[in-house]
C-alpha cells in the first residue's frame, strides 16, 4: 500500500482562474488566416524554418511557425510564387531564395527567419543545415541586409526569431526602408508553447497580424500598424512566458506607423480570455520543469536500487538521504519556488518501514520464545474476560473461536462501551497479525456503528484511506474532521503533534483531489470539471493554510505546509512567512 508521499503523485500549480479558464477552452489558431481580395504582386516573401541544426542550436517550432507565416502571406495577398518557405533548407537553398526574392520585389520585401544565431566574423550568422557545431553554415546577416538594401524594394521588413543578443556581431540599419524586429533581442531561449503548436512569440506576432493587435492604443479601425503589431506581440509574448520574453519595439516615428495589414482583420482573444491562455501557458511550463525535476530524481533512484534491495546501515543511510534530499523539493517558475512530489520519496520511505517492522517483529518473536507459554484457556471462557484476551490481542494471537465468540458477544451486548472493549481487542488482533482487510472492515464497523469518539482512532482509519485509491480520499478527509472534533481528548506535545498531523493530512489530500480533477479537466473541458477543480483548488488552499498557520503558532516546519500552499494560493502574499 502507498504511503501518504505517494500519493501527492503530481503536485499540480495552476493558478487556473475559473472565469478566465472557462473562456480559454482552446488557444485560438494562426494556422488559417482570413484570406483578402487585395493582392500584393509586387510584394516578395522569404521565410527560414531551421529546426535540425547540428548541436544545440534551433528552434522546435520552426517549422510550424515558419509554414503559419508562409500561409499569412499568402492570405494576405503575395502571389505564392513570391511566397519561398525554406524549412531546414542549406546555404545555398537560403542564399538562393533571398536572391531571387530581391530581384523581383518592388514593393515590400518580407524576410522571417526562425531558428538560431551565431556570433561569426562576417557578424551574426543565420544559421542554416548542412554545418557542424564546430563549424555552422548560414548567412551573415550584414550580407542579407546589403542584398535587401541594394533591391528595389520601398519597404523592407526583417524578422528575426534567433537567439541575437548582445555582442551577436549585429547593428539594427538606420535607413527608414528597413524595419528589423527581432524577438529576442536579449538572447533569450526560444520558448515553444505546445498547446498552441508554435513558438510564443509566432504565435503571439501572427495573431497581432490577424488583426488582434488592431485597436492596441485606441479604437479599432480595421488597419494593423507596425507599433501595434509590436506592442501587442511584447505584451502578449511577455506575459505568456512569465516574462522572459520582451520582443523588442521600434520607436522610430517615421517607421512605427507602417501599415502591416489592412482587411480581412479578426478579432483575438478577450483581455479575461488571455488570462486564462497565460495560466494555461504558465502551467506547460510548470510540467515541463516538473517533469525534468521528476527525471532526475528517478535516474537517481535507479542508481540506488543494486546497493539498497538488502538492509544493511548503507542502505538505510542511502535511502534516508534520497527521502530527505527529493522530500519538499521545489522547482522556480516565473519567480516563484513550486513543490514537486517526487513518487520514489514514497518508496524509498516504504522500504525504511518494512524493514523497521521486520525488525520489530523479529525483537517481539525472540522475547515470546524465550518465556514460557502461558496457559490456553478453553475459548468461552477466556471470551468471558476481555481482560484476559488484551495479551494474545496484541500479540495477534487470538483463535478462531476467540475472534467467533468475541463477534457473539459484541452482536449480543446492549452497552456500547461493551461492544467498544471487545470491538477494540479484534482491531488490535487483526492489526498485529497484519490482516489489513481485516483491520478495515473491522474498522468501518467500529465507527460507523459502535463509537467515533476516539481521535486517535479516526485519525488511523484517515491515515489508511490516504493511503488508498482516489476513491477513499473524500473519505479520509471526512474522519480527519471527525478527528479534529474530539481534539480536546489530547493534551499537550502529543495534541500537538496530532493535530499537526491531522492538518497536513487534509492539505496533502486535498492537493491528491485538487491535482485528479484538474486532470479530468484537461481530459474533457466542461463546465463541471472546470466548477470541481475550482472548488477542489478553494480546499486545498484552505487545507494548506491551515496546517502552515498551525505549523507557524507551535513551532514546527512549515517548509512543506507553505510549498502546499502557495502551489495552490498562486501567490505567496495568501502564505505568511
Amino acid at each position: 500500500m502507498p504511503k501518504p508521499w505517494l500519493l501527492l503523485r503530481i503536485l499540480v500549480t495552476l493558478a487556473l482562474s475559473g472565469a478566465a479558464l472557462a473562456r480559454a477552452e482552446s488557444v485560438p489558431s494562426v494556422d488559417a488566416p482570413a484570406n483578402v481580395s487585395t493582392t500584393r504582386k509586387k510584394d516578395s516573401a522569404v521565410v527560414v524554418g531551421v529546426e535540425k541544426v547540428p548541436g544545440a542550436c534551433g528552434h522546435a517550432a520552426a517549422s510550424a511557425d515558419a509554414t503559419a507565416f508562409a500561409s499569412w502571406f499568402k492570405a494576405r495577398g503575395i502571389p505564392p510564387a513570391r511566397v519561398r518557405l525554406l524549412v531546414d533548407a542549406d546555404e545555398a537553398a537560403t542564399r538562393a531564395a533571398v536572391r531571387a526574392a530581391t530581384e523581383e520585389v518592388r514593393e515590400t520585401l518580407w524576410v522571417v527567419v526562425i531558428g538560431c544565431g551565431r556570433v561569426s566574423d562576417e557578424g551574426l550568422l543565420l544559421v542554416t543545415s548542412g554545418g557542424t557545431p564546430e563549424a555552422p553554415a548560414g548567412v551573415p546577416l550584414p550580407k542579407l541586409v546589403d542584398a535587401a538594401r541594394g533591391s528595389r524594394a520601398k519597404r523592407i521588413v526583417v524578422v528575426l526569431d534567433v537567439d541575437a543578443g548582445p555582442g551577436a556581431g549585429f547593428a539594427v540599419p538606420t535607413d527608414p526602408r528597413f524595419v528589423v524586429w527581432r524577438a529576442r533581442p536579449q538572447g533569450e531561449p526560444a520558448l515553444v508553447w505546445n498547446a498552441a503548436g508554435h513558438g510564443i512569440f509566432a504565435w503571439s506576432a501572427l495573431g497581432a497580424l490577424q488583426g488582434w493587435a488592431d485597436g492596441e492604443f485606441g479604437a479599432a479601425d480595421g488597419v494593423v500598424t507596425l507599433e501595434e503589431a509590436q506592442a501587442y506581440t511584447s505584451r502578449v509574448a511577455k506575459s505568456l512566458s512569465g516574462g522572459v520574453m520582451r520582443p523588442e519595439r521600434d520607436a522610430r516615428a517615421d517607421v512605427k506607423r507602417l501599415p502591416l495589414a489592412k482587411g480581412g482583420l479578426v478579432r483575438g482573444p478577450t483581455a479575461d480570455e488571455l488570462v486564462g491562455l497565460v495560466r494555461l501557458a504558465r502551467a506547460e511550463r510548470v510540467h515541463a520543469a516538473e517533469a525534468d525535476v521528476r527525471a532526475l530524481a528517478t535516474m537517481e533512484w535507479d542508481a540506488l536500487q543494486p546497493s539498497t534491495q538488502a538492509r544493511s546501515p548503507a542502505a538505510i543511510a542511502s535511502l534516508q538521504a534520497f527521502a530527505a534530499k527529493w522530500d519538499s523539493f521545489t522547482v522556480t517558475v516565473d519567480g516563484q519556488a513550486l513543490g514537486v512530489a517526487i513518487p520514489e520519496v514514497g518508496l524509498a520511505r516504504e522500504r525504511l518501514d518494512a524493514w523497521s517492522r521486520a525488525t520489530r517483529k523479529g525483537k517481539r518473536g525472540k522475547k515470546r520464545a524465550a518465556a514460557p507459554p502461558p496457559p490456553t484457556p478453553s475459548a468461552m471462557a477466556a471470551c468471558k474476560d476481555p481482560v484476559a484476551l488484551e495479551p494474545r490481542a496484541i500479540a495477534g494471537e487470538l483463535t478462531d473461536e476467540d475472534r467467533t465468540c468475541l463477534e457473539a458477544r459484541i452482536a449480543s451486548e446492549k452497552k456500547q462501551t461493551g461492544k467498544d472493549k471487545l470491538s477494540r481487542l479484534l482491531l488490535v488482533d487483526a492489526d498485529a497479525r497484519g490482516d489489513k482487510a481485516r483491520w478495515a472492515t473491522l474498522m468501518v464497523r467500529h465507527l460507523d456503528a459502535i463509537d467515533r469518539s476516539d481521535p486517535d482512532l479516526c485519525m488511523r482509519w484517515a491515515q489508511h484511506l490516504a493511503r488508498g485509491d482516489i476513491d477513499d480520499a473524500e473519505a479520509s478527509l471526512y474522519w480527519a474532521d471527525v478527528a479534529l472534533e474530539n481534539k480536546h481528548a489530547w493534551e499537550g506535545p502529543r495534541h500537538v503533534s496530532r493535530v499537526y498531523g491531522l492538518l497536513q493530512l487534509r492539505a496533502e489530500v486535498s492537493h491528491r483531489l485538487w491535482a485528479d480533477s484538474e486532470a479530468d479537466f484537461q481530459a474533457e473541458r466542461s463546465d463541471e470539471n472546470m466548477d470541481e477543480a475550482e472548488v477542489w483548488r478553494g480546499r486545498a488552499r484552505t487545507a494548506s493554510r491551515e496546517w502552515l498557520d498551525q505549523a507557524r503558532a507551535s513551532g514546527q516546519d512549515t517548509s512543506r505546509a507553505r510549498v502546499l500552499c502557495e502551489s495552490a494560493a498562486g501567490s505567496v502574499d495568501y502564505c505568511p512567512r
